[in-house]
């Protein structure tokens, strides 16, 4: 069905794109907030929004908690793309119903992929198929870092006039991820090796285990359109129950059930499995909450997995 609507979304847009791409109209003193940026969901939207010039209005396609692997863009989405200035998505399949989309409305304006800018040799390939990369990049601070050179690189290619704000902004929002950096580094002394087992629903935390040497135990793979078997349920089950982990953890945008089942079918097999709290996978928290920046929800993320496992 998704693959249809995709297909109709094409249809519809293929006489609007069918212009070469222009930069977006430089702003003046006369043409101010005139420009849209639209990313397309929360975790982008928050590097995008910190770098880019103050005259330059930055939305974010999705609210806060909804999964990008099965958003379908509504007829306003579809408006909202197609009257903005420039885009900004991450690619990588990560918005798969939207490629067709995407890929229509980079004819008439700039649509950047981010994790299609980093270095192939950093990415992580998916165990589903092997011509995909792991899409969620924002899990290792290293390459969200070099995310945010592109993104302001990409600025800085369509609002020349605006060089001065925009480096100091990204300078600002590097400062914020190197000191993440350091914090994380520092919380994670608190946990030792074999305890970094991290068990959540989809494989959305392979670029965090990589970096902090977690094992990493999910029920889907990179996708949460992905399915599982009983036996994979009964797989991760059997690494809890012999690795005795203590703590399991859902996620802010997938399903709590698939953890929930995990859980009870560990109490049945004698060991007492807790759930160690909620992480931010594919979404940022709420807006006005204490967790609706990159930063503070990679150390709630950090905060809650050291504190549950140690």
């Amino acid at each position: 069905m998704k693959k249809i609507f995709s297909i109709l979304l094409f249809s519809v847009l293929i006489a609007a794109c069918s212009v070469s791409p222009q930069a977006p109209a430089s702003n003046t003193d006369e043409d101010i907030n005139t420009d849209t940026i639209t990313t397309t969901f929360s975790v982008l939207n928050d590097v995008v929004k910190n770098i880019a010039p103050a005259n330059v209005e930055v939305k974010s396609l999705m609210g806060v908690g909804l999964d990008p692997h099965e958003y379908t863009p509504t007829p306003s989405d579809i408006d909202l793309l197609s009257s903005s200035d420039m885009i900004f998505a991450v690619g990588l399949d990560l918005e798969a119903s939207m490629d067709t989309l995407l890929d229509s409305l980079s004819k008439s304006k700039p649509v950047l992929k981010v994790g299609e800018s980093l270095n192939e040799s950093k990415l992580i390939p998916a165990e589903e198929d092997a011509k995909l990369y792991d899409p969620h990049v924002w899990f290792d601070v290293d390459l969200w870092k070099d995310v945010s050179l592109s993104v302001k690189n990409t600025l800085l290619d369509y609002y020349p006039e605006q060089e001065l704000e925009i480096n100091t902004n990204f300078e600002n929002y590097l400062l914020e991820l190197n000191e993440l950096d350091v914090y994380v580094d520092t919380k994670m002394q608190e946990l030792p090796v074999e305890n970094r087992i991290l068990v959540t629903a989809h494989d959305a935390f392979s670029y965090f285990a990589k970096k902090y040497d977690f094992e990493l135990y999910t029920l889907q793979g990179i996708s949460t359109e992905s399915d599982y078997s009983i036996k994979d349920l009964n797989d991760v089950v059997d690494t809890i129950v012999s690795k005795k982990v203590k703590s399991i953890f859902t996620e802010s945008s997938v399903s709590k059930q698939a953890i929930l089942t995990i859980q009870e079918k560990a109490n049945e097999a004698d060991l007492e499995v807790k759930i160690g709290g909620e992480l931010y996978s594919d979404s940022l928290g709420d807006i006005g909450s204490i967790h609706e920046s990159y930063v503070d929800t990679f150390k709630h993320n950090v905060d809650i997995i050291v504190d549950n496992l140690k």
